[in-house]
């Protein structure tokens, strides 16, 4: 995916993505970016 390969080549510390509000109905035809983002970026670590 895109989005993780170019903030790993930059070495980013934080990356901020927004959530759209969905209909029902729009999950049939898979995850949101944000969801699908998270999901193929691999291990992460949180901080507080």
């Amino acid at each position: 995916m895109a989005l993780p390969d170019f903030a790993r080549g930059v070495n980013a510390t934080q990356t901020v993505l927004g959530v759209s509000r969905r209909r029902g109905g729009q999950y049939a035809f898979g995850p949101g970016v944000g969801a699908t983002v998270v999901l193929d970026s691999g291990p992460t670590s949180t901080s507080t």
